[in-house]
């Protein structure tokens, strides 16, 4: 296992690693700023979730007040920046946090409150919606791309097991309207508040949330019915085949990382050193580790990939330390239905990076094989801006 930024040089501290290289990675994008990283990483106290809470927490609440002071005189840029800076590290406080933790759905409002203090400041529209789905609303933003105007291609993005919506902006949906593309990120079930304040759970068979989803972008008079693709990363790995398999109306598929099955098949008990984290039962619904090893055995995609007949991309780094990402990946192309399908291993010979989870550790090398896939597949030349 390897991360390409160690923070801490205690190997049990990878995951800590890991998060930090998160961090660094959406820099580029405005959401973080190298020295106030810096700052943090030398005030946690190595090891301590408590420590790891109040230091990004106290990092957001400086970014926080620069930014209010900033808007109380009419300085746009310095809030917009600040409120962004502010968002991701709220979100990075209370990534450790379980869900009986009384500061949990605080922090999460948090991390939302300050996105949504930037969004008036932004360069370019970006707006608040409400995905209807079983009697409620789930909220999430639609970012319209950057170029061209009338129906234009859209990606629906799906979250992984602990991303939020507000980083995603960051991850994908600025990025994608960039490269032309519309953008919706949206808090679906199992994400962040829908999980923690709604009370609800992702649940194997997404397409039922995947549909209504779909249902709500094509109510848009900005998006292309023809060229709706679903991209998501980590967990949603295996949630975007599924959702692919039975949504006929997504015309393009990407995953970032490779999730064949969630189970013992590829992840037996042996293999965890430690008992799953909370958050992870909580995410599909268990209420105590022993249904946990239960519940999980359903996200298997055996039987499922042979109905994929859209085009599909799996983008998988070398050095993930998600178990048998590669050879999951392969499996993915032994098995989908689409005439397009390839697998991208992303190595540290090809010298850019990218080749951690999901790519964390250059987002840029993810967003171009991506945006080049879609334009390719869909026949599509996106207009200057």
């Amino acid at each position: 296992m390897t991360v390409t930024f160690q923070a801490w040089a205690e190997p049990r501290l990878w995951n800590w690693s890991f998060q930090v290289t998160r961090l660094l990675g959406i820099i580029d994008f405005g959401g973080s700023d190298f020295t106030e990283i810096h700052e943090v990483i030398q005030r946690i106290k190595p090891g301590d979730d408590e420590s790891w809470h109040q230091e990004w927490y106290r990092m957001g609440r400086l970014c926080e007040e620069l930014a209010r002071e900033a808007e109380g005189v009419g300085n746009r840029l310095t809030a917009r920046y600040g409120y962004q800076r502010a968002s991701n590290y709220y979100r990075a406080s209370q990534f450790y946090l379980t869900g009986s933790d009384q500061r949990k759905i605080p922090t999460l409002q948090k991390v939302r409150d300050t996105f949504q203090a930037a969004m008036p400041s932004l360069d370019h529209r970006s707006e608040i919606v409400h995905v209807p789905y079983e009697g409620l609303k789930l909220m999430g933003y639609f970012v319209p791309s950057r170029v061209g105007t009338g129906r234009l291609p859209t990606i629906l993005y799906l979250n992984g097991a602990d991303s939020l919506s507000e980083e995603a902006y960051f991850t994908v949906a600025l990025p994608a309207s960039m490269a032309g593309y519309n953008c919706l990120v949206y808090n679906a079930p199992g994400v962040g508040l829908t999980l923690y304040e709604l009370g609800l759970p992702t649940r194997p068979d997404c397409e039922h949330f995947a549909r209504p989803t779909v249902d709500f972008l094509l109510q848009r008079p900005d998006v292309d019915p023809k060229r709706i693709c679903v991209v998501g990363e980590s967990f949603a790995a295996y949630l975007i085949p599924r959702a692919a398999a039975f949504e006929p109306r997504i015309a393009a598929a990407v995953s970032w990382g490779a999730v064949y099955s969630w189970g013992s098949q590829y992840r037996p008990k042996e293999w965890y050193t430690t008992p799953p984290h909370p958050h992870v039962w909580a995410l599909i619904g268990a209420k105590t580790l022993e249904e946990f090893w239960e519940l999980r055995d359903r996200y298997n995609l055996e039987g499922v990939l042979g109905r994929v007949t859209c085009p599909f991309l799996c983008l998988v780094g070398a050095e993930d330390w998600a178990p048998q990402a590669v050879t999951q990946g392969i499996r993915y192309m032994e098995e989908l239905g689409s005439k397009v399908k390839r697998l991208r291993v992303v190595e540290r010979a090809q010298g850019l990076g990218g080749v951690t989870h999901c790519h964390k550790d250059n987002l840029h090398v993810m967003h171009a094989h991506t945006f080049n896939f879609l334009n390719e597949v869909l026949g599509y030349q996106p207009g200057s801006r």
